[in-house]
Order: structure tokens, then sequence, then C-alpha cells
């Protein structure tokens, strides 16, 4: 995603306070990926929960070597030398894997826009939460009667996401129907009553962690519109 401050910018927001941080990591448009593509290598504070005690065992993901080749674009209109260079990382990433992931590129999807269909944004309880997650996330209304456009989509997940969302929403008239019927009722009461009409598809990424050991990626999560489930040493949402 495009930055649009610099590393030592990013990492002087810590001085601030909460508040001060969460609007400024917010008016930056830099998701979580946003922030490692820029090389971080000391989270910010708001990222870190202080209550939060991990098990020294926990696996570094920090460790880990292998990682996708990436081809920055920032600044390759305007320059014919830095243009030259960026040709070159391609042709050799080409060569050696094949694929490369691309940062930088200017295009604006982050957004907290809540009247929009499809949503990209770090932590949708940002301005809430105690310690932000390390995450960012894609959300989809996906309503049968007016569905987001694929065109809304990111291309690379545009026809997945579709094509997964119509399944889904057949299998909700189906559970519906059988709902229905289990309570004695006409076998499209519930659809008739628009139980099926909405459906939000979320997808979550988790970005390596320069210091994975301060933050979660998910803490526990409660929904007044869910069931959750609590067992002991275990939590479950359905």
């Amino acid at each position: 995603m495009f930055v649009a401050k610099s590393t030592m910018e990013m990492c002087g927001l810590c001085g601030k306070d909460r508040e001060s941080e969460v609007k400024a990591f917010d008016d930056l448009k830099a998701d979580v990926k946003g922030i490692v593509d820029s090389g971080v290598t000391k989270i910010l504070r708001i990222f870190i929960d202080q209550s939060l005690i991990l098990e020294k065992n926990n696996i570094d993901c920090s460790n880990n070597q292998l990682s996708v080749p990436i081809i920055n674009l920032q600044g390759i209109s305007g320059d014919l030398a830095l243009r030259a260079e960026v040709i070159n990382q391609v042709q050799n990433v080409c060569a050696d894997w094949g694929f490369f992931q691309v940062v930088h590129h200017g295009i604006p999807i982050y957004t907290r826009d809540a009247t929009r269909k499809v949503l990209y944004l770090s932590n949708y309880d940002l301005y809430k939460s105690k310690a932000a997650n390390w995450r960012d996330s894609l959300g989809c209304i996906m309503s049968p009667n007016d569905p987001a456009h694929p065109a809304e989509l990111p291309q690379v997940c545009s026809d997945i996401v579709m094509d997964y969302s119509k399944q889904v929403l057949t299998l909700g008239f189906t559970l519906f129907e059988l709902l229905s019927q289990a309570l004695g009722l006409n076998a499209s009461c519930l659809n008739d009553l628009g139980c099926a009409d909405l459906l939000l598809l979320m997808g979550h990424y988790y970005p390596p962690c320069p210091q994975p050991k301060l933050i979660m990626g998910t803490t526990n999560y409660k929904d007044s519109n869910i069931i959750t489930i609590l067992l002991q040493d275990q939590i479950g949402g359905l």
C-alpha cells in the first residue's frame, strides 16, 4: 500500500498520546502492510498491548528468511535511472521467482467510508481498542439484491470473491429453508423475511512483524450479532 511518510516520521508517532497516534496513523492511509513495506524495525506504540504476555517459546516470524520479492514503483515516472534499476529488478525477479509483489503503486484503496460496499482498512475499531491488532482487513458487502460490483474489488481476488459469495448465499438460503421447516413454517418463511439478504465477507492479512512478541493479530472478539461460545481455555465464535 502507498506509504505517505518516511520510516523516521512513522516511528516519530510513538511520542504522542494514543488518540493523536491513532489519528496520525489513520491519516497516512498506510495500513499495517504499508508500515512493514516502509522498512520499520520497531512497531508503533498503538499496536502494543501492555497487558499481553506471550509464551517465550512462540515462533519468531522475523526469523523467516523466505519472502516474496518486492518491487517498489515509487518515483519511476520521473527518474530514468531509477526506472532502469526497477526494470532490472523486475527482470531478475521474473527469472528467479516468476512473480513479485508491488508496493508504492499509488492506487488509493484504503478507506473507512462505511457507505462503500468494499472497504480496505487497518482495524475497524482503531479509535476504540486499547491496542491495535497487527492486521489489515478487506470487507465486502455481498447482498443478493445489491452486491458489490466486481470492479470495486481488488483485481487479484475479484473473481473468487464473487464466486465464493454466490455459493455462500445459496447455502444461506438453503439453511434458512431448513430452519423454517424445522419450526413448522413454510420453507420460504425466513427467506421472505429477509434473513438471508446480507452477507459480509471479511478477509484478514497479517504481515510479518519485526517485534511479534509485543502484538496480537486477532484479540478476543465479541459481537452482539453472533453467538460466542466460551469453553475453559478456549474461545470460539460462530
